[in-house]
């Protein structure tokens, strides 16, 4: 997590075998599921639905990046507002603390 351009920025990222070309906007779909993965294989279900849904009610958007090195890696920015000393309140606290 870190400030970038004023904006308070989230990855996740892992180190998996990514995602297949051209999916990374629909993994945001309800119930998405790439072409050729059965249902006992899994899919993504409601989970990233569910997160772009609640991050845009937080005036946040969220979006899929593919690293050079493999896996997947998604993106939550934030809208950063200074507080009234004109600092971002993010910034005091350690790193990996909430």
């Amino acid at each position: 997590m870190g400030i970038e351009g004023g904006s308070v920025v989230l990855k996740v990222c892992d180190h998996g075998p990514g995602l297949p070309e051209g999916t990374g906007e629909r993994v945001f779909e309800p119930f998405f599921r790439p072409q050729g993965r059965s249902e006992t294989a899994g899919g993504w279900g409601l989970g990233l639905s569910l997160v772009r849904k609640i991050a845009l009610r937080h005036g946040a958007t969220v979006h899929h990046e593919s690293p050079s090195d493999g896996g997947a890696c998604f993106v939550v920015t934030f809208p950063a507002y200074l507080d009234t000393a004109g600092a971002y309140p993010c910034e005091s606290r350690a790193e990996g603390e909430v």
